[in-house]
């Protein structure tokens, strides 16, 4: 999710669109519903039995990135706060480590 967006975000967080815009507002419902729909889905499905192996890491990746989500929101919202900003950082970190860690069967 952070990967189909990360572009638009960081456009908003530097600046170059401002954050009082329909745009931004739409982006923000749009983000929030694809990334419940999508994280709450993973968290909630059994895996199947080829990835039954890394159920933990499927569930806490999406929960980490649906963390990185509403964080990267909130800091943009909150003129880019640095805390929440880190906090981002931290869980899009988490989810990439634990994503890494699946190896999808060929």
């Amino acid at each position: 999710m952070l990967d189909e967006y990360e572009d638009v975000l960081d456009s908003f967080y530097s600046g170059e669109t401002v954050t009082s815009t329909l745009k931004w507002r739409n982006l923000r419902k749009d983000l929030r519903w694809d990334a419940a729909v999508t994280c709450g889905y993973i968290m909630s499905v059994v895996e199947p039995d080829e990835l039954s192996d890394y159920e933990e890491e499927l569930v806490y990746a999406a929960y980490y990135q649906l963390t990185a989500i509403e964080l990267y929101i909130q800091c943009i919202n909150n003129d880019n706060d640095p805390a929440l900003y880190s906090l981002y950082e931290q869980m899009a970190a988490a989810s990439i480590e634990l994503k890494d860690q699946i190896v999808l069967p060929e």
